[in-house]
């Protein structure tokens, strides 16, 4: 998100500068610079007397122009004095740290050609470095905002001799090239000439670097604040929490100015680290602003004790810096000490300079004793000065526990799962039962039903074993000829049958051509098998419902809540880590449908369901389900570790152990004794038990095979018969003796062509389910200088 964000902004400041650029290439600014001569006179105060003779060709009518000049470079703080124009009235005012100098008369207005000449002083106080002395300066600004047919530059300075070295760089401002101008030295003095026009927006730039020394007549700069002394201590544990005690002994003449310092953290991410425990003693008030904390006085003079925790979320392994001082903090440390206490002590790397300048080592010392290192200045360390540490961190050093509430989830994981297995195995285990052998099958129960009473499922099989039922009871015939069986009516629907057995039989043949059906016309049949299958299930509802109303519903919820102990880890690991309770939240709001829907989608993978196409399905439900576990995951940043995998373990444990929480009502269990007794018959029967038994009644054969076909053992059935004399079934018409390939083949035929009616619905939907769940400067030679960085120049637009 943050990268997309960014992106967007770096496009839109592109759109910006490109129609911000467009705009000043279209503007007509009216007036030309003919020529414009610069003087600049350096005395040993470092002040610099600047002298600007300007040629102005007024191409319309304009009172003149405005000179802005600013008074701060990169590197210093600037002040000017003795401002005066000659050739046109001018005032003087100051707008955001620029000296606006306006030239002409807001009553009268000019055209033509006019020499102006400004001058004006611009004042410096010492730079900070001990080893040289500098100038920086802009005899051209980089905001002119018209061209220059003719510019000459001269820079006069004191000592010579003192010279070091010096650089000229022209062009837009940041530029650290020279492609606009020559220079040429002769003595004290630089001289600068443009050999073609300049364009707008170009400047020029002197930089020189002499020996220390040469302005010592400079003043000293009046620190608003001073930190006299800086004490740091620091201490790493085990764990990698740093704890830090800062001393800042501090001295100011303004109790009303706010000093600013950084935590030691300040250049680290702001989102991998938290501040706590943060106290402050002594006399300022202290108050935390972002990065830094901030100091008011409540004297001139005085102690300030403070004291915090860094607390970063996860493990560093890599280098980490420290931030000692705040470079944009117009002050100077006179004195600072660090004492760093750690497992085991690293090389540092001290960085003490200015911009891209070399760390001068003699300005500070260090000690090292056991696990221990020291660190002391042994000069001031001045505005604009960048102070810091890096140190390499050995990961082996450090360890963590998850922690108390990880661990809290990982222990309410395994209570819902202890919860759910007493559950399915205490409270709704299974009731043993008494079952007696018998040898028919159970009275007022046609084999639809037996199908769904032994299964608590109804499946396309289980109704059309109906069309064997009703061949049986004699209402219709099952032609078989040439691989080709059709059914054909023999006697209307009775009340003999259910309601909706009646309306199956009568819809069945309702597709009939003579009375027959063909078993392609039983494609349209799949409609009116669904309506008797819920019909059926209708009829198993309140007073003669097959389970436990209270088992049914504890099922149900936790199957729905087989996620909620990694939901409750992921949050409460978050929790460990950040401590943030609206994070907690908008955690909770964006992991909640996603997990609601992988949960969707694994449940829907434990459901027994009908046809290829639909397990394909269903196994690319699966697999989305885990991948959205898995993407949860890694929103959330959770490294591996036991908590997690017992919360994972736990998940798998409440789906699977939930799924098996049954109870049979009283009901089921009446009906189930007989049928149980019944199928135990069929696959323990004996073949004289057989025999007698078709002695009595020469169609019993015919009479089971439907309910052995719900029952699932109507294998086992035709098996036990192969080696007896069993008469063809009344029902059959065919060219050749009925067998158990032909029962075997327009079984199979059946569920085929009904399957290519649902295979088709699969397509679109799966089928719901109760089970489903829940839906000072140095000249700037330490940056290399450029254009526009020094002090002075500025620009002029007209008005």
């Amino acid at each position: 998100m943050k990268k997309i964000q960014r992106g967007i902004i770096m496009v839109l400041t592109m759109i910006l500068v490109l129609l911000s650029g467009h705009e000043i290439m279209a503007e007509d600014v009216d007036y030309v610079y003919e020529d414009l001569n610069v003087k600049v006179e350096i005395n040993d105060k470092r002040e610099y007397h600047v002298t600007e003779t300007m040629v102005v060709d007024f191409e319309n009518e304009m009172h003149g122009i405005i000179r802005n000049i600013p008074l701060k470079s990169d590197t210093e703080k600037v002040r000017i004095k003795n401002i005066d124009v000659s050739g046109m009235p001018f005032s003087v005012s100051e707008e955001h740290e620029n000296a606006v100098v306006r030239i002409g008369d807001p009553d009268v207005t000019v055209s033509g050609i006019h020499e102006i000449t400004l001058e004006y002083t611009l004042t410096h106080y010492q730079d900070y470095d001990h080893e040289y002395d500098y100038v920086y300066v802009n005899v051209l600004g980089t905001d002119y905002d018209t061209e220059i047919k003719h510019f000459h530059a001269e820079v006069i300075f004191p000592f010579a001799d003192e010279l070091i070295n010096y650089k000229v760089t022209s062009g837009t401002r940041g530029s650290t090239w020279n492609n606009y101008v020559n220079e040429m030295m002769a003595d004290d003095r630089l001289m600068i000439e443009a050999d073609d026009t300049l364009p707008a927006k170009v400047g020029v730039t002197v930089q020189m670097r002499f020996t220390e020394g040469v302005f010592s007549s400079a003043p000293s700069y009046p620190y608003p604040y001073v930190l006299e002394n800086s004490d740091c201590q620091i201490e790493i544990d085990k764990n990698q929490d740093l704890h830090v005690t800062q001393t800042i002994d501090y001295q100011t003449e303004n109790r009303y100015l706010g000093i600013s310092i950084p935590f030691i953290s300040a250049g680290w991410d702001a989102s991998a680290y938290r501040i706590d425990d943060f106290e402050a003693v002594g006399d300022a008030e202290v108050r935390v602003s972002g990065d830094a904390f901030r100091l008011q006085p409540e004297k001139e003079e005085g102690r300030v004790v403070v004291s915090y925790i860094i607390h970063p979320y996860y493990l560093l392994d890599q280098d980490i810096s420290f931030v000692l001082n705040d470079p944009d903090e117009d002050t100077q440390i006179k004195h600072f000490s660090l004492t760093l206490t750690m497992p085991s002590i690293p090389e540092l790397n001290v960085y003490l300079q200015r911009y891209d300048a070399d760390t001068n080592t003699d300005r500070y010392q260090i000690t090292q004793a056991d696990n221990t290192i020291m660190l002391e200045t042994t000069q001031p360390i001045e505005a604009a000065e960048i102070f810091k540490l890096t140190l390499p961190i050995n990961a082996a050093d450090y360890q963590r526990d998850s922690g108390f509430y990880p661990r809290l989830a990982a222990g309410l994981g395994g209570l819902l799962v202890t919860i759910v297995c007493a559950l399915r195995f205490l409270v709704y285990r299974k009731k043993s039962l008494t079952i007696p052998v018998n040898f028919y099958p159970p009275k007022g129960m046609n084999s639809a039903e037996a199908g769904y009473v032994i299964d608590l499922k109804l499946s396309d099989s289980d109704v059309t074993s109906l069309i064997f039922n009703w061949a049986d009871r004699g209402y219709l015939k099952i032609h078989f000829i040439d691989r080709e069986y059709s059914f054909e009516k023999i006697k209307n629907a009775d009340s003999s049958m259910a309601d909706y057995e009646q309306r199956l039989f009568n819809a069945m043949f309702r597709y009939s051509s003579d009375g027959f059906v063909s078993h392609a016309m039983l494609r349209a049949f799949y409609f009116d098998l669904r309506d008797a299958k819920k019909s059926i299930e209708r009829k198993y509802t309140r007073d003669k419902s097959l389970t436990l109303k209270s088992a049914d519903v504890m099922r149900k919820l936790f199957i729905n809540l087989s996620l909620l102990p990694l939901l409750i880890f992921l949050l409460l690991n978050n929790y460990e880590i950040y401590r943030d309770s609206f994070n907690l939240v908008i955690l909770c709001v964006m992991l909640v449908p996603m997990l609601l829907a992988a949960n969707r989608m694994l449940t829907m993978y434990f459901r027994q369901k009908e046809g290829r196409n639909n397990k394909v399905y269903l196994g690319f439900g699966f697999l989305m389900g885990l991948l959205l576990i898995y993407i949860c995951i890694l929103i959330t940043e959770v490294s591996l570790s036991l908590e997690l995998l017992i919360s994972l373990f736990s998940c798998m444990a409440l789906l699977i152990i939930a799924s098996g929480i049954h109870k049979n009502s009283e009901y089921r269990n009446e009906l189930l004794v007989p049928l149980l007794g019944f199928k135990e018959f069929i696959k323990a029967a004996e073949k004289d038990r057989l025999e007698m038994l078709l002695e009595e009644d020469p169609e019993y054969y015919y009479h089971v095979l439907p309910y052995a076909q719900v029952l699932h053992v109507s294998k086992i059935w035709i098996n036990k018969f192969k080696d007896l004399t069993v008469p063809p079934p009344t029902w059959y018409v065919g060219e050749e003796a009925w067998s158990a390939k032909d029962f075997d083949f327009i079984v199979h035929d059946i569920e085929k062509e009904i399957e290519l009616v649902s295979k088709a619905r699969a397509h679109s939907s799966f089928d719901s389910s109760d089970d489903s769940g829940y839906s000072g400067g140095d000249g700037g030679f330490s940056s290399g200088g450029s254009s526009g960085g020094g002090s002075g120049g500025g620009g002029s637009r007209g008005w």
